[in-house]
């Protein structure tokens, strides 16, 4: 069987810079590895490093199973703004163009949303040619557009927007299958465009495939680690990732130093690099409580989360992230680890209640140290919510259960 994979803004097969693979990756991956054939489609314009990959249309072969489709676009600056609105109207009409051309279809196709006109153009070209498609929601766009403009202009911003509201409906409504990467997003579209639930349409959570890198580094070649270690008690707290301004690091600013000054062995353990990075180490240079790995491969992340009891995702409180359960959060919960978070959404919501989760105040530090303080006195509880991170994860969020679903959901739309 042949699949179409619509998605851009995502890593490639192509692209030699060890990113981690997301949707079209692993599910091109999962898919080749049961012997389909699999064309990606894509934008030459490569959304994480804010450049082109090739600056013009390309075909890729990367095995006799597997292609990628790159079709050019003007690309941008900036994540929100006309310049990204207008390369995802050129790029919709550019991929309906090249669909055109390719000379074959496929058996059937999936199309990552947004972009929004990607989704409407390519879903209108695959219903033309009586192919099924799954349309499969990762962000609640044109809303979340809306939702970046100050509350007393958004119900303007929502009429000037009035033209992607008609096509987004028109894209969900004709859809043979909607995926969604939460229970919330799939409520969403259906009310969006007043369409009624089909057993077809299935939640697909964003999770990656763990792999496990070589590294000669243990924990004795961290020196602060074995330091930590002798303490006869201390509650460790983990964040790994980007140190960048989609989390407000100021909070463990704050409960780092408390900690500190009142001599509670409650010690953070950031890893990663960012914009951030430099100013954040600066700001808690004087402190012994906190320390900063740099960017670490998984083996060393293991290495590292051994030795911690909870984690932390100090998102800044938004709607980008207010209803999902993040790829960083999903991760946390394969290492067993029960997350600390700022985000009170839906998704963290679902968490706390699985026992995984702890949620404090963004905009009220005391509410992070008051948490995290219960947690050190209370360490028969945090046990008991490592268990339970690591069962939600292996029962939920684990890859092969995930993509063993989503794959026998799109294969079933074959004969529907």
């Amino acid at each position: 069987m042949e699949i179409w994979i619509i998605q851009t803004g995502e890593p490639l097969h192509c692209d030699d810079d060890n990113s981690r693979p997301m949707r079209a990756m692993n599910l091109a991956n999962f898919m080749v590895e049961r012997g389909h054939k699999v064309v990606i489609w894509s934008s030459d314009f490569y959304h994480q490093k804010g450049k082109h990959r090739f600056n013009e249309d390309k075909t890729l072969k990367i095995s006799d199973l597997l292609s990628i489709e790159l079709v050019n676009s003007p690309g941008y600056k900036n994540n929100i703004g006309l310049a990204r609105l207008y390369d995802h109207l050129v790029l919709g009409l550019r991929m309906m163009k090249r669909l055109k051309l390719k000379g074959t279809t496929p058996d059937l196709a999936f199309i990552g949303f947004p972009p929004m006109e990607v989704g409407y153009f390519a879903s209108y070209w695959f219903r033309k040619n009586n192919i099924n498609y799954v349309i499969d929601i990762k962000d609640p766009w044109p809303d979340h557009l809306v939702d970046a403009f100050p509350k007393k202009i958004r119900n303007f911003i929502k009429v000037l927007f009035f033209p992607y509201y008609v096509i987004t409906k028109s894209t969900f409504y004709h859809s043979k299958s909607i995926s969604a990467i939460t229970e919330h997003f799939l409520d969403w579209s259906l009310k969006l465009s007043n369409r009624k639930k089909k057993e077809s349409d299935f939640i697909f959570p964003l999770v990656s495939k763990m792999h496990q890198e070589n590294s000669s580094r243990g924990i004795e070649s961290f020196q602060w680690a074995k330091k930590i270690m002798k303490r006869e008690r201390s509650l460790n707290v983990f964040f790994v990732g980007t140190i960048g301004k989609s989390f407000n690091f100021e909070p463990i600013l704050k409960a780092a130093r408390y900690f500190s000054e009142n001599h509670i062995e409650i010690n953070f353990l950031i890893c990663g690099d960012g914009e951030l990075k430099s100013d954040i180490e600066r700001r808690s240079s004087s402190l012994k409580n906190i320390f900063f790995t740099g960017w670490i491969n998984r083996s060393e992340i293991n290495v590292l989360s051994s030795i911690c009891h909870l984690s932390i995702a100090p998102y800044i409180n938004n709607a980008t992230f207010k209803n999902t359960v993040s790829n960083k959060m999903i991760d946390y919960l394969s290492l067993g680890l029960p997350i600390v978070t700022s985000i009170d959404g839906s998704g963290a919501q679902y968490l706390k209640k699985n026992n995984t989760a702890i949620i404090y105040d963004e905009n009220d530090y005391k509410t992070l140290i008051s948490e995290i303080e219960r947690s050190f006195h209370e360490m028969s509880n945090v046990s008991e919510m490592r268990l339970a991170s690591l069962n939600l994860y292996k029962n939920i969020y684990s890859y092969e259960i995930v993509y063993e679903n989503a794959y026998k959901k799109i294969l079933g739309l074959k004969d529907s």
